[in-house]
Order: C-alpha cells, then structure tokens, then sequence
C-alpha cells in the first residue's frame, strides 16, 4: 500500500482503490473462497437429484376428500330444509350444537396442525436448496 509518510511519521492512508485491491497474484476466486478447493472435485459441479417430499402427494390426497367433504355437503343443503343449516337456528337441543361446534373447532385445530406440518415439509425443502446451492458455490 502506501509507502510514504507525513510529516510526523505516521503513514498516509491508503487511497480507495488500493483498499479495494485484492493484491497481486492468485485467482481473485480462490482469495475469496472460504474452504479450499479441493482436488478430488476437479472442478466440476456435481448436480444431485432432490428427494421427492411426501407433501405433495398427502397435499394431493387430502384435497379430494375436502372437495368431497364439501360436495355432500352441498348435497344435503338442496334436499334438507334450509333451518336445518341455519347456525343461528337452535330450535333442538343445545347439545348437538355444542357438539357441532367441537367438532368444528377439532377440525379447524387439525386444519391448522396439518398447515403447520406442511410449512415446516416447506421449510425443509427450501433449507435443503439453500444447503445444495451454498455446497456449489463453496465448491467453484
């Protein structure tokens, strides 16, 4: 860098462009690499297949029995009278509706472990991906 000196001894700073240089000598890629390349790899890239994720195949399962779930019950909407799906309705007992309720926050509480499972399958994926992305890059 900079061999001169002020006045009183102390170096001059270094001007921009020799902060900014990388030296003399050697590829600007191996200075900037944090492991070593190694020999075994030559250089090449090895491209590795990526596991298929059972998500998508429970994803593919799950949906029809949910467009089914709501077909039956469209089904039973146009052939039973209409108060009988009125929720504001309690006519009967208070215990079916109770019941009715349960059963719809058990669903509604599975719906939300089952979305969770699947963002953390998600989640995997893309850490998987990153991971092979960040194994190439050390590896050129």
């Amino acid at each position: 860098m900079g061999d001169s000196e002020q006045a009183d001894g102390r170096p001059d700073k270094p001007i921009s462009h020799e902060l900014l240089s990388c030296g003399r000598g050697g590829a600007l890629q191996d200075k900037l690499l944090l492991k070593p390349r190694s020999s075994k790899s030559g250089g090449t890239l090895q491209t590795v297949k990526v596991p298929r994720s059972n998500v998508l195949d429970r994803l593919q399962c799950f949906l029809p029995q949910m467009a089914q779930a709501n077909e039956k019950l469209r089904q039973q909407m146009e052939s039973s009278p209409a108060n009988l799906f009125d929720i504001e309705n309690i006519e009967e007992s208070s215990d079916k509706v109770i019941e009715m309720v349960r059963h719809a926050a058990g669903v509604a509480l599975w719906m939300r472990y089952r979305i969770a499972e699947l963002r953390v399958q998600v989640l995997r994926i893309i850490s998987a991906g990153a991971q092979i992305l960040i194994s190439a890059l050390y590896m050129t």
